[in-house]
C-alpha cells in the first residue's frame, strides 16, 4: 500500500483529501506545518508521495520543495495549491513536481497521486545505487540463512 503525506494547514482539506485517498487504497498521514512534514519525512522516510500546499503557516511551501527533495529524494511531490499564478515558475524550477489546482476533483486527486507513486516506483527500479544496496542486503540475508 502506497503511503502519502498530506501537508496542509486546513483541517477540512486534510479530512477530505485523506478520506478520498484512503478510499482509493492509500495509507495517509497528515502534517499541518512544513516543520511537521520534514520531521515526518525524516522519521518515516518510506512515503511514496507528498501532497504539499504552498500557503503554510510556518513558511512558503515552494521553499520546502528543495528541502523535501533533499530529505527524501525518491519521494514524489504533488503541489496542491490555489496559487495557480506561481505554478509556471515552479514548473520551471522543479520539473519533476506535479501540480494540482485547488479545489481538485476526487478523480484529479487520484490521478495525480497515482502518477506520483508511479514516478517513485520507476526511480526506485532504475536507481543503480538502490539496486546495489538491494543486492547487498539480499546477499547479507542469504548468507545468514545459510548458517
Amino acid at each position: 500500500m502506497a503511503r502519502i503525506l498530506v501537508v496542509d494547514d486546513d483541517p477540512r482539506v486534510q479530512r477530505c483529501v485523506g478520506a478520498a485517498l484512503r478510499a482509493a487504497g492509500y495509507a495517509v498521514e497528515s502534517a499541518t506545518t512544513i516543520g511537521d512534514a520534514l520531521r515526518a519525512l525524516l522519521d518515516r522516510p518510506a512515503f511514496d508521495a507528498v501532497l504539499l500546499d504552498l500557503g503554510m503557516p510556518d513558511g512558503d511551501g515552494s521553499d520546502a520543495l528543495g528541502e523535501i527533495a533533499r530529505t527524501v529524494p525518491l519521494c514524489s511531490i504533488v503541489v496542491h495549491t490555489g496559487h495557480v499564478d506561481r505554478e509556471s515558475l515552479l514548473r520551471r524550477l522543479y520539473p519533476l513536481v506535479d501540480f494540482l489546482a485547488k479545489p481538485a476533483s476526487r478523480d484529479d486527486l487520484w490521478a495525480a497521486i497515482s502518477r506520483a507513486c508511479g514516478k517513485r516506483r520507476k526511480r526506485v527500479a532504475t536507481d543503480p545505487g538502490l539496486q546495489r544496496l538491494t543486492a547487498e542486503i539480499l546477499t547479507a540475508l542469504g548468507g545468514r540463512h545459510g548458517r
